[in-house]
Formats: structure tokens, C-alpha cells, sequence
């Protein structure tokens, strides 16, 4: 398989500007998932690896070599979209060997490869159905098991199951990373689905208004996002300023609190902060160990099933708690909020800049 490189690439459209310097990395047999709202550039973005469109400036490389002079046949690119644009008059098997037809590989070749890659994607008892007679996740199949067929250099796949039921989408997305996986095919997955990224990719390249604003782990871009821009984008909603006071505490209107050990901020420093939802806890008002609670109101309860938001009032501060529904709160109920400091993250604030912020070796436990 190959590794892909971007520099600094650029795509214009008159005077707008879709994606401005993108630089990305992608390894060999890695799966990296495009993630943004719509409009973002993903698609463009996507385009260009696959020589549909050319970059306005900037370089796109496979294992090295400079694509801008390749034909789009001749990249090796397998591209999915959530259109399955399966031939409606041909079967399921004349549908996965129609790329390998068009090669003129030799018929009993393409018999051999078209009858392994359908039962790789379970659907041997499928292959003399027509698409008419499938279900929206076996044609995704179908349209899958047609490019992996052909055995691409660089597989793309442009929010391929945007068109699918909730259960389905699950189901679909844990079926390609163990495909991906078996296959150690480099991967590009578009996406707008926070939840989906997290769960397939090896890292995640946020992209928000043609920007590259973070690429790195699911783990890293969710707990320690690159900017307040970014964390709002990925669902966070407890993000608060305060001041650093002399001892390396985090000081607000409503409350104190402690910082992660292995953070260090200058005295006097404005930040902002953040922490996740599940991350907070509410207690009784006895616990003996008072350091960073906080005595909260509870103000709004919302049950989705297997866990209930609780949204909380400290001062002028709210905060959204989300538990196991093992319990159900009533609003009014005043109780301790719990904000340990080993998941607190810290954003510079922009008047005040990067330099007086130096984490240490941060950790999210």
C-alpha cells in the first residue's frame, strides 16, 4: 500500500478560497478520517487525492512521487461515496467485476477474485441478485467490494453511509475498519459524524472552513482539542475563563480549582478551560474530600436511555453532567459537582497567547 502526502495545499474557486494549505500526512496502511461540518473543504479535499480536480498550488504525493501529471485511472485510487451508483441491470457479481473486466484481466481471474472478495464482505449467497433486490447496507457492500476488488493503491471513501439508518451506520462502519484492517489498505474516510471518526480512524484530521486545525489520535483531538473552536465542534460544552492565581489555580466568579499536576501555568495568566461531560460527577454535600467541588443547583434533566445529562447552575456558571441513568436526578436537587483535575484541559486565551502556557507531559487518565 502507499503512503499519501499533502504540502501545502491550496484550491480556489475564483475568489473563495475551499481549502487554504493543507498539510497531511497520511501512512502507509493507515486509516485517517476527514472530520468538519459540511462545506468544510472535505470533499474537495478528497477530490484532489483522487486527481478529480487539481490543487490551485501545493503538492499531493504517493509514496513520494508528485501526482500532478498522473491521469486519475492510472493513481490506483479506489473512491465510495454514499451514492452507490451500482449498474441496476447487472448482478451483484457483474457489479464487482466490472472494473477487472474493464482491465480484460483474464475471466478465470476475475471468477477466482470476484467470488473471494464476496465472501469477504459476506454476500457469496447475494452474487446473481440484482440491486433493486438489496438492502441500502448490502448495495454499500456491493459498491465497497467493487473497489476493493481492484485492488486500489489508495482507497477514499466520501461519507459512504450518510444514506443509512442509525443501526445500520454502526453496523457498516465496524464492517469497513475490519476490512480496512484485513486488507492494510490506506485509507481517506470523510465524515461530519463525530461518533464515526472516533470509532474507526488511527487519527483524525479536523478540517473546519478549509482549514487543517488538528490531526492527531481520536483520544488526543476529543480530550485535548487544538482550540475552543475545535472542542465546540466536537460536542464540548463546558468551557470556562479564569485567572492562574500564585499558588497555579485556576480562579473564577463562582469557584476554585485545582490544575493537573503536571501542568504549569504563569501566575496571572487569563485561560480558558474545558472538560468533558462524563469527566464531571455529582456527589452529596458530605464528601470529606472538598478539593474542586462545587456546590451546584440542579437545573435541567434530559434521559437519552443509557445515560441522563444533568444541566447545573454554580453561580452564574452552567455546567452539563452526563451519567450512567442508573440514578435520576430532580431539578432543584443542590448537590457537590465534582471537576477532577486530571481531566481539565487549558486553552491559551488569545490576548494573552501560547508562550505563558506550558503543559507538561499531559495526560488524560
Amino acid at each position: 500500500m502507499s503512503d499519501l502526502r499533502l504540502e501545502s495545499v491550496c484550491k480556489r474557486f475564483g475568489a473563495f478560497t475551499a481549502l487554504d494549505h493543507i498539510d497531511l500526512d497520511v501512512g502507509s496502511g493507515e486509516l485517517v478520517a476527514l472530520l468538519g461540518p459540511s462545506g468544510c473543504g472535505k470533499t474537495t479535499l478528497l477530490r484532489l487525492i483522487a486527481g478529480l480536480d487539481a490543487p490551485s498550488s501545493g503538492t499531493i504525493r504517493f509514496d513520494g512521487h508528485d501526482m500532478a501529471d498522473v491521469a486519475v485511472r492510472k493513481r490506483g485510487v479506489g473512491m465510495v461515496s454514499q451514492h452507490y451508483a451500482l449498474f441496476p441491470h447487472m448482478t451483484v457479481a457483474d457489479n464487482i467485476a466490472f472494473g477487472l473486466k474493464a482491465r480484460k484481466s483474464a475471466r478465470e481471474d476475475i471468477e477466482k477474485r470476484v467470488r473471494e472478495i464476496l465472501q469477504i464482505v459476506q454476500l457469496d449467497s447475494f452474487r446473481d441478485r440484482f440491486p433493486a433486490q438489496l438492502s441500502g447496507g448490502q448495495m454499500q457492500r456491493v459498491a465497497i467490494a467493487r473497489t476493493l476488488v481492484t485492488e486500489p493503491r489508495i482507497l477514499l471513501m466520501d461519507e459512504p453511509f450518510a444514506s443509512l439508518d442509525t443501526a445500520l451506520r454502526i453496523e457498516m462502519r465496524r464492517f469497513v475498519r475490519t476490512l480496512q484492517q484485513r486488507y492494510g489498505i490506506t485509507t481517506v474516510f470523510v465524515t461530519h459524524d463525530q461518533d464515526e471518526a472516533m470509532e474507526i480512524a488511527d487519527r483524525v484530521a479536523i478540517l473546519l472552513e478549509g482549514r487543517l486545525r488538528q490531526f492527531d489520535t481520536p483520544d488526543a483531538v476529543y480530550h485535548k482539542p487544538a482550540d475552543t473552536e475545535v472542542a465546540r465542534f466536537l460536542k464540548a460544552t463546558n468551557i470556562f475563563a479564569g485567572t492562574i492565581d500564585s499558588e497555579g489555580r485556576l480562579v473564577m466568579t463562582w469557584g476554585v480549582l485545582e490544575l493537573p499536576q503536571d501542568m504549569s501555568v504563569e501566575p496571572g495568566v487569563r485561560v480558558t478551560a474545558m472538560i468533558r461531560d462524563e469527566a464531571l460527577a455529582l456527589c452529596s454535600s458530605d464528601r470529606t474530600d472538598k478539593a474542586n467541588l462545587l456546590p451546584v443547583v440542579v437545573s435541567r434533566v434530559d434521559f437519552h436511555g443509557a445515560t441522563v445529562s444533568y444541566v447545573v447552575e454554580a453561580g452564574d456558571m452552567q455546567f452539563t453532567v452526563e451519567e450512567h441513568s442508573t440514578r435520576r436526578l430532580a431539578p432543584g436537587a443542590a448537590l457537590q459537582l465534582s471537576v477532577p483535575a486530571r481531566h481539565l484541559w487549558l486553552f491559551p486565551s488569545e490576548h494573552d497567547g501560547a508562550s505563558a502556557f506550558r503543559p507538561v507531559k499531559e495526560k488524560i487518565q
